[in-house]
């Protein structure tokens, strides 16, 4: 058995200040992932079922703009689950997934930067859940990525707002089968400030054997 992705979502602010996703079913999640593309911190996120999150890795581009990777291992999942993230003048945007994995799931590997590339990870063992993430921000324009290499694959893109409500920004990943290293670059739009993050997690029953 292997991580397997559920249901994902994502949403843009229209106030500057908070965001909240439609909701989703979060039903089997053993992992919940959220990435929040923004100004600045906008601190530390919720959810509708109260779960507790933990922040995985951000990056800041000083005054120009943010990237944060957050997650959960939730004690409460379900129907209508909804993620919110908030914080005056931060202009958020969030991206959120549900997954399933095997045993215990923890945080392994995390890097970040202030470009297109976050900087290389290499994750521990084989089969781990690998998470990229990126801001997207360009002066009275409509910022957002396109695309993203290595073999990951894209989850959810926001594009920026003008006049600007939130921050574009885009969530991917990869479930690799054995462990190497990654840096995936992003393709985006615009000539502004690109804030990076990446972070692999595993289980405590991720190995080979197990993968179906």
């Amino acid at each position: 058995m292997a991580f397997a992705l559920l249901t994902h979502t994502s949403a843009g602010s229209s106030d500057g200040i908070a965001v909240t996703t439609a909701g989703i079913d979060t039903t089997g999640a053993t992992l919940l992932i959220l990435t929040i593309s923004s100004f600045s911190t906008p601190g530390t996120p919720t959810d509708s079922k109260g779960n507790t999150w933990v922040k995985a890795k951000d990056q800041v581009d000083s005054g120009l703009s943010y990237q944060s990777i957050w997650y959960s291992i939730p004690t409460s999942v379900g129907s209508s689950h909804t993620f919110t993230a908030s914080a005056a003048v931060t202009y958020p945007s969030i991206f959120a997934s549900s997954w399933s994995g095997p045993g215990t799931i923890t945080l392994d590997q995390t890097n970040s930067a202030t470009a297109k590339q976050a900087g290389s990870v290499t994750p521990s063992r084989d089969n781990e859940l690998l998470i990229a993430a990126i801001t997207t921000w360009t002066a009275g324009g409509t910022a957002s990525p396109s695309a993203i290499d290595s073999s990951f694959t894209l989850l959810d893109t926001v594009t920026e707002d003008s006049p600007i409500n939130h921050y574009g920004g885009g969530a991917a990943y990869q479930i690799q089968t054995t462990a190497t290293a990654r840096d995936p670059l992003w393709t985006t739009n615009g000539t502004g400030s690109n804030t990076a993050a990446i972070a692999t997690f595993m289980a405590s029953s991720n190995s080979s054997m197990f993968l179906v």
